[in-house]
Order: structure tokens, then C-alpha cells, then sequence
């Protein structure tokens, strides 16, 4: 039998078999667990206290879950004990950080099989901001550096104010293995309009095998020699 409670002649809870029902009772039954259920005819809610004040809000409704702060104190969330992520109470997310300084910041690696950005800003100086299908990738410091991973980092294009000697450059392959570069025109891409051989150190204009230090294949205009 359940054990009821109330007051006069209104049940506002029960427990039967190890579950506790507040407003509602039907038992919810699952194999080995014991259940606390909450039912209103709004929705339903736990506030959870601290010094008499309620700090979080957990609550339901007929269209929607919603779990809260209810006090300027950062939602914290752990695994094993330890926090993984945060969001502090002005709404931004860190995840690996305690401190978090943007909408979301992650102290170590992002995976990702795309990234679509619109005025996105990563840290304080430097920034990746995309618009109207451009992306531009800009920073207050000295080095932009566009890498590859594959065990290790490759600086295949860096882009600087003082790399080789002391004037800007752009420099494709300044520490990493071989990477060829090439340009096409936007209606193909089956023969570049030009390519630099990184291997064996040459250059290609019509051809992307040049067997010269400098291959044009087609026709050729050299002026002022």
C-alpha cells in the first residue's frame, strides 16, 4: 500500500515501492531504480538553496526544460568530479578554462568537419571573421601561420611582418616538408595557371609538371630584356 500525505481530504504526495510521487499517483516503475516524480498543471520545479537564499532552478513545462541559476553565480559542470565546463553569469562558456573571456572559449584542441563563422572572434588579438562567403583571418601580432596536422604541426604558410630578412612576406613551406603550390581558374582545374614544383624547385605557367627551372607552355611575351 502507498504511505499518503496531506491535508484535510487533498493527497499531495506518496510513496510506493521506493518512489516518491509529488502531485501525481501513478509510480513511475523502472527495474532497479528508485524515482522521484513532480507533476503540476503548469509544470514543475526544484530550487535548490544555500544560506536561505535559492541558487538553482531545475523546471518543466508542456513545451520546454529549462535548468538555471537564480542567483549572478557561474553553472558549473563536472566528470569525475572535476570541471570540464562552465557558464559564468555573464552567459559565455568555457570549456577547459575557468575564466572564460569570449561567447565560448576553449583552452586546448576543437574538432570539427566544417566551420562556418560570421564576425566570429577567437581571443583578444587574434580573429577569424567571415562575411558574405569571404573569410578573413587577421591579427595584431607579427605571424599568421596556416598549418596542417597529421601528428604534427606543419607551418606550410606564414604570413609575417619579419620572417626572412626584416620586410612583410608571405612564405609557403618556411619550416615544414615540401608543399606545392598552384592557381587555377575558377572554370578548371584539371591544368593550373601557375605552379611551383616545391620538390624539385620549379616553376610551372600552363603545366603542373615543369622540367625547367621555368616551363611556359603556350605562347609567351617577354618585354624590356
Amino acid at each position: 500500500q502507498p504511505l499518503l500525505f496531506g491535508a484535510g481530504n487533498s493527497e499531495y504526495m506518496r510513496s510506493q515501492n521506493g518512489n516518491l510521487m509529488i502531485g501525481r499517483q501513478a509510480s513511475h516503475e523502472f527495474a532497479g531504480y528508485n524515482t522521484l516524480s513532480i507533476d503540476g498543471t503548469t509544470g514543475s520545479f526544484i530550487d535548490l538553496y544555500a544560506t536561505s537564499t535559492a541558487q538553482l532552478r531545475i523546471q518543466a513545462t508542456s513545451d520546454n526544460a529549462t535548468i538555471q541559476t537564480l542567483q549572478p553565480i557561474p553553472l558549473r559542470f563536472k566528470t569525475n568530479q572535476v570541471e570540464r565546463m562552465m557558464i559564468d553569469e555573464q552567459g559565455q562558456v568555457g570549456i577547459g578554462t575557468t575564466s572564460p573571456s569570449q561567447k565560448l572559449d576553449v583552452a586546448g584542441g576543437i574538432e570539427s568537419s566544417f566551420l562556418v563563422t560570421n564576425n566570429v572572434i577567437f581571443g583578444s588579438t587574434n580573429s577569424i571573421a567571415g562575411a558574405s562567403n569571404d573569410l578573413t583571418i587577421s591579427s595584431t601580432l607579427d605571424n599568421i601561420v596556416l598549418s596542417t596536422f597529421n601528428g604534427t604541426f606543419g607551418d606550410h604558410i606564414h604570413c609575417t611582418n619579419a620572417f626572412f630578412a626584416t620586410r612583410p612576406s608571405v612564405n609557403i613551406n618556411p619550416e615544414a616538408g615540401n608543399i606545392d603550390f598552384s592557381v587555377f581558374h575558377n572554370t578548371s582545374t584539371s591544368v593550373p595557371l601557375f605552379h611551383c614544383d616545391a620538390d624539385l624547385e620549379r616553376v610551372g605557367i600552363g603545366t603542373d609538371s615543369p622540367d625547367t627551372l621555368l616551363h611556359v607552355d603556350g605562347t609567351s611575351k617577354l618585354s624590356n630584356i
